[in-house]
C-alpha cells in the first residue's frame, strides 16, 4: 500500500484524536529533516563568525555541553498500576565484562528515572548519564531460547523495595519503519533526549511484584497490555556540573565534585579532537581550528561492541571558543543523530559572552517531545580552570 499524504487539516484532526485517546506519545516518527534539508543546513563546517576580544584564559579546548548515548541490546518495558512508579524497564547492555542488566524505574509524578545495577563502580560509571543510581544485586534467571524470551529478574529498587519480574514472549526482531520515538516525558529535568527504537515485540506474559504485592499491568486504551520487548538507543545532552583543567596527558574533568576522567588531545591540523576512553564507551569532541580559536563543530559517543556511534551532534556554524571573550551574539543550529540514524532532533544554539562568562542556550525545535527540554550552559574560566554548569532552563 502506498503512503497517503494528509492535508494539514486532516493531519491536525488526527493529531488531536491521538492526543485525546492518550496514544500520541506511542506513535513513532521519522527524521525531522529530509536529506536535502540536512545537506543544506549541515553539509559544511564554517567558523562561528564571532569577534574575539581577548586571549584564551585556559589552554585546553572547553567542552560547553556533555553528550551521552546508551544502546540496549534488549529492553523489557512494562507499566504497572503502582501508585509511586509509572514505568519499569529492564535493559541488557553488552560490556567488556559480559552482559549487564540495568533496572530503570520512573516515578509516577515526576517521571524521574533511576538506575539499579550490580556494578561496584556504579557511581563512576559513565558520569555523563546523570540519573540517580543504586547498587543492588540483580538476579536474572534467563531460560530464553532462539524462539522466545523467557526470564525472571529480581532486585531491590531505589526505595529499598524488593521487586520481582517474570517475562515470556518473542524476541524483538522486526525492524521498525519509523524509529524516532517519544521519551514519554521521562527525566525531563535531566536530559534533552531522543530515542531510536529499532525493534519491538509485545510480550505474551509479564508480571511484576513490588514489595510483596503483585501489581496489575496497565492497558493502552483499556485493551493493549503495556508490556513490550524493545531494542533501543537513548542519546542526547545531559545536565551536569564539571570542571576541566590541563593535565600532563591532555586534560582532566571532575564531575559531581569527585569523579575524575582523563582526556587526550589529538592535533589533526585543521581540527583538534578531545577524547575520553572508557571500557564501555568513547567520547569525542571535535573542534575546528580558526586562527587562534578552537570552535566545537561535532561531538560523538561510540559504545563498546557497536559498529555505529550511538550519538552524534553537529553544530553549524561552529560554536564559539569559550576560552576567550567575544563581542557578538552567536546564533546557530544543531542536529542529533542516534544509532546511525540521521536527524532525530534539531534546534537552535544561542551564545553570548558577558563579563568573562560564556552563556550557551540550547533551544530544541523538533521533534515535538524535545521542545520542553531547553538547556543553558554557563562557562567560567578562572586561574587555568574551566567551570561548566549545564542545567535545564525555563521554556522560552
Amino acid at each position: 500500500m502506498s503512503d497517503v499524504s494528509l492535508s494539514p487539516k486532516t493531519g491536525s484532526m488526527l493529531d488531536s484524536l491521538t492526543r485525546a485517546l492518550g496514544i500520541h506519545d506511542f506513535l513513532p516518527h521519522g527524521p525531522v529533516l529530509t536529506p536535502r534539508q540536512r545537506v543544506a543546513a549541515f553539509g559544511r563546517e564554517t567558523p562561528s563568525g564571532v569577534t574575539y576580544t581577548g586571549a584564551a584564559r585556559v589552554a585546553p579546548p572547553v567542552m560547553p555541553l556533555q553528550l551521552f548515548g546508551v544502546g540496549y541490546d534488549v529492553d523489557l518495558m512494562l507499566v504497572s498500576d503502582h501508585p509511586t512508579w509509572n514505568m519499569h524497564e529492564y535493559a541488557m547492555i553488552t560490556t567488556p565484562d559480559g552482559p549487564v542488566w540495568l533496572a530503570k524505574d520512573a516515578r509516577e509524578e515526576t517521571l524521574e528515572q533511576s538506575i539499579v545495577a550490580e556494578r561496584d563502580d556504579l557511581d563512576d560509571w559513565l558520569p555523563e548519564v546523570t540519573v540517580r543510581r543504586k547498587w543492588s544485586r540483580v538476579t536474572v534467571d534467563d531460560r530464553s531460547t532462539p524462539q522466545q524470551l523467557d526470564l525472571s529478574l529480581s532486585y531491590e529498587n531505589i526505595d529499598g523495595e524488593p521487586t520481582e519480574v517474570s517475562w515470556r514472549g518473542p524476541h524483538p526482531t522486526r525492524l521498525e519503519r519509523l524509529r524516532n520515538t517519544s521519551t514519554m516525558g521521562h527525566s525531563r529535568d535531566a536530559f534533552l533526549v531522543v530515542l531510536d527504537l529499532s525493534h519491538k515485540a509485545a510480550a505474551r506474559h509479564a508480571a511484576i511484584t513490588i514489595n510483596g504485592q503483585k501489581r496489575r499491568i496497565q492497558r493502552l486504551l483499556g485493551l493493549v497490555p503495556m508490556r513490550f520487548a524493545l531494542v533501543q538507543t537513548q542519546a542526547g545532552v545531559a545536565v551536569g556540573e564539571w570542571t576541566q583543567h590541563a593535565s600532563p596527558g591532555g586534560l582532566e574533568t571532575v564531575h559531581h565534585g569527585k569523579t575524575r576522567q582523563a582526556w587526550t588531545i589529538l592535533d589533526e591540523g585543521t581540527h583538534v579532537v578531545v577524547q575520553q576512553r572508557h571500557a564501555m564507551r568513547t567520547l569525542s569532541y571535535r573542534f575546528l581550528r580558526h586562527g587562534d580559536a578552537l570552535e566545537l563543530v561535532h561531538a560523538r559517543v561510540e559504545q563498546f561492541a557497536r559498529g555505529v556511534p550511538v550519538c552524534e551532534m553537529r553544530f553549524e556554524p561552529a560554536l564559539p571558543d569559550f576560552r576567550r571573550p567575544f563581542s557578538d551574539a552567536f546564533g546557530g543550529r544543531y542536529v542529533i543523530d542516534v544509532n546511525g540514524q540521521q536527524s532525530h532532533a534539531t534546534g537552535r544554539i544561542q551564545a553570548r559572552s558577558e563579563d568573562g562568562t560564556g552563556v550557551v542556550s540550547i533551544l530544541p525545535d523538533a521533534p515535538e517531545w524535545t521542545t520542553d527540554r531547553p538547556m543553558q550552559s554557563i562557562i567560567r574560566c578562572v586561574a587555568d580552570v574551566a567551570y561548566v554548569s549545564l542545567q535545564r532552563r525555563a521554556v522560552p
